[in-house]
């Protein structure tokens, strides 16, 4: 299984299997893997995918969104997809293209 690459927390995609607190290296936690996180190859719990996107997270994985973040629509290919991420009834918007050109 993988592993948040900020907290050490065992990732799943099955919200019945979270169990333990959020927080920094928190041992024996299961948290939810976010789906964009996975689909991006970043392996982050969904708290620090959502902490990094909005500009929250000091660590060096920030740089690893930096080829998407800025693209010209040119630059992009496939079909938009706008993805809706709803954490503690609060909803996050996120626009992905499935292939960059």
């Amino acid at each position: 299984m993988a592993t948040c690459t900020i907290c050490s927390a065992t990732l799943t995609s099955d919200p019945a299997s979270v169990s333990g607190p959020y927080g920094e290296s928190v041992p024996n936690s299961t948290l939810l893997e976010s789906r964009l996180s996975a689909f991006l190859g970043l392996t982050l719990c969904t708290r620090h995918f959502i902490s990094m996107v909005e500009g929250n997270d000091s660590r060096a994985l920030a740089p690893r969104l930096t080829d998407l973040k800025n693209s010209a629509a040119s630059a992009l290919s496939g079909t938009q997809k706008d993805i809706e991420i709803d954490i503690g009834g609060v909803p996050h918007y996120y626009t992905v293209y499935p292939t960059k050109a």
